[in-house]
């Protein structure tokens, strides 16, 4: 992933900005993680990964994007549209958009709430999972 940076004014002035895709293989080791970190024995998931893994792939790019010292980032909400089975050893290409930010003033600073939209395609280009995620950025 290339280290891009923006900042909240730069996503204000430019709605539906789209992150630079990436991609990766969903790896037997990634899969495990996930199991691991969710609780799960991972008995299910030999040959695919848990559809919600989905839910993880772009959001680290996400943070990434628009990360900054002066900022607190926080997830807000998720939701998952599951289409395909992301298979293991399968290549996926990610891609994230913004679509849309609104702000609020409050007794903390400004709260900007960032709705991103990442969609998940194999090799073919066919569409295997929608998730949108809601960003709490608090700034001082």
């Amino acid at each position: 992933m290339p280290n891009i940076k923006y900042t909240l004014e730069d996503l204000r002035v430019n709605p539906g900005l789209k992150l630079p895709p990436f991609n990766l293989v969903i790896e037997r080791g990634l899969v495990d993680r996930f199991c691991r970190a969710t609780g799960d024995d991972g008995a299910n998931w030999q040959n695919e990964a848990p559809p919600v893994l989905a839910l993880t792939l772009g959001f680290g790019q996400m943070l990434e994007v628009i990360s900054a010292d002066d900022i607190t980032v926080l997830h807000g909400s998720s939701e998952l549209e599951s289409l395909k089975p992301l298979e293991v050893g399968q290549e996926v290409t990610v891609e994230t958009s913004l679509l849309s930010l609104r702000e609020r003033p409050g007794k903390m600073g400004l709260s900007s709430f960032l709705n991103f939209e990442m969609q998940v395609t194999n090799k073919q280009g066919e569409l295997l999972a929608r998730v949108c995620q809601l960003a709490i950025v608090y700034s001082a």
